[in-house]
């Protein structure tokens, strides 16, 4: 009896140990179905991750090439400043050279009107000079008559005197 009841023991012990395997087995089942469900899990977040890193990668290629952008926008800011501000010289010098040639055509207008005066003082210069010549040519013609008729005069004197001497001598003489 002693070994029925070590046999029933024994019974027990492997209905217990059989209910065990199969609490085991179900809660292996379940484990392999929730390690399943975690593998699937993971390949999910693993490729989720593996977009976030070319979403990442994407956006730091972004940021470079807008930060790129914004380097080239303030290098153009940069040129347009400079170019405004040789514009602007440019225009400076412009309108100074326009003031210039303003002043210069001012210039060549009055040289010109000047010019005109002196032809027309020359060409009145050239008119007195030749009345002028006549002038002293017509002096001295008079001056040569002057001379003539004042020697006419003298010879006439001197004639007058000499017919007369022999008078005034003969008077003399008596």
């Amino acid at each position: 009896m002693e070994e029925t009841e070590n046999l029933k023991i024994q019974l027990q012990q492997i209905e217990k140990f059989e209910n065990e395997i199969i609490a085991l087995r179900n809660e292996l089942i379940s484990t392999n179905s929730e390690k399943e469900k975690l593998e699937a899990s993971l390949s999910v977040t693993s490729e989720l991750c593996e977009d976030l890193k070319a979403e990442k990668n994407s956006f730091a290629a972004k940021i470079l090439t807008l930060e790129t952008a914004v380097s080239e926008l303030e290098d153009c800011r940069r040129s347009r400043v400079s170019l405004e501000e040789r514009l602007a010289q440019v225009e400076s010098d412009m309108k100074a050279k326009e003031a210039l040639l303003s002043q210069e055509a001012e210039q060549k207008s009055e040289i010109s009107r000047i010019k005109r005066l002196n032809r027309h003082y020359q060409h009145t210069i050239r008119l007195l000079e030749q009345k002028k010549v006549e002038f002293q040519t017509k002096a001295q013609a008079l001056e040569e008559e002057l001379k003539l008729s004042k020697e006419q005069k003298r010879n006439q004197v001197s004639v007058i005197n000499r017919k007369a001497l022999p008078i005034h001598e003969d008077l003399k003489v008596s």
